[in-house]
């Protein structure tokens, strides 16, 4: 592939990134999570938490993000697939919503653990 290719493709991939971000944006859990993330990202930050403490929420932030695109595509997908109220439907939506509580209870016992940290309380 040539190098005007791999432009026209990064480009393209660019774009598709930013409309699906779009789309996630609309969702209102989307929203809430991200504005509950910054939140206590700037907790952390005024508490004076370690600069490695504040790398490592800001990835698990992104990692919410990331399932909560891929519950929400999958959300997408079975409306499409199963308009009507079905169990495969319930079944994948549940299974989409349990991945992204998964990782916010990871996200929220690390933010518990640097919060603890920055007071001192834990190592």
């Amino acid at each position: 592939m040539s190098v005007l290719g791999n432009i026209n493709r990064i480009i393209s991939a660019t774009k598709n990134s930013a409309d699906g971000i779009l789309v996630l944006l609309k969702e209102p859990a989307a929203r809430q999570e991200l504005i509950y993330g910054v939140v206590a990202l700037l907790v952390l930050i005024l508490l004076g938490s370690e600069l490695y403490h504040l790398l490592i929420f800001t990835v698990l932030l992104l990692i919410i993000m990331a399932v909560e695109t891929l519950n929400t595509a999958i959300e997408h997908v079975v409306d499409r697939v199963s308009p009507e109220i079905s169990d495969f439907g319930k079944k994948a939506k549940d299974l989409g919503s349990a991945a992204v509580s998964f990782v916010l209870l990871a996200a929220g016992l690390y933010w518990l653990y640097a919060v603890f940290a920055a007071f001192g309380l834990i190592g």
